[in-house]
């Protein structure tokens, strides 16, 4: 389900100030990224999420470009805890259902580490997350799902910060889908 070409015309710059406006600090001094990476802008894309109107919009606007690329898929989602506001909001929107990895396995008790859809042979997923540098949750989640059988056909980040994902995914032929870059954000590459 997508919706219509006139909805993307009309949130397209609300969609690209989102970051800009709520979710990006700069900084005076450089600090090192989880990646190891240096950067001097943190970007906090979850709390942003949190107000309903920014996470809808962030759901169409991942569901448009999906849409846009013809990706057909059963379900969305990712690596806890970046995917998981995006994941299940887009699975409403789209009338799919959502799924979210765990970092490790729940013990005791289901000893699951996919929660939500059940994954398997035959499932179509597409992978998310809100802000991504190096993409390794991306890539981690796509590992635990080739394990289970599943066709990964697209992964779709609402920000990319560089350009590290794009060439992962294209080693792993997964087709990328950032919906806004570093670029769009006005943002240095790390």
């Amino acid at each position: 389900m997508s919706t219509s070409g006139l909805f993307r015309n009309s949130r397209r710059k609300e969609l690209d100030d989102l970051p800009r406006r709520r979710a990006i600090r700069r900084t005076e001094e450089p600090f090192q990224l989880p990646t190891g990476a240096w950067s001097r802008d943190f970007i906090d894309l979850r709390g942003t999420l949190a107000a309903g109107r920014s996470l809808a919009l962030a759901a169409r606007a991942v569901i448009d470009t999906l849409a846009d690329a013809q990706v057909r898929y059963d379900t969305i989602g990712g690596l806890t805890m970046g995917a998981d506001s995006i994941a299940h909001a887009a699975a409403v929107l789209a009338d799919v259902s959502w799924f979210s990895i765990r970092k490790q396995e729940k013990r005791p008790g289901s000893g699951r580490l996919v929660e939500g859809a059940a994954i398997g042979p035959g499932c179509k997923l597409v992978l998310v997350d809100d802000t991504v540098t190096s993409g390794q949750s991306i890539v981690r989640a796509s590992e635990v799902l080739r394990d289970r059988h599943a066709e990964v056909v697209a992964a779709c980040t609402l920000l990319d910060r560089g350009n590290r994902l794009a060439l992962a995914m294209a080693e792993g032929s997964i087709r990328y889908l950032p919906v806004l870059t570093y670029a769009d954000a006005g943002l240095d590459v790390v």
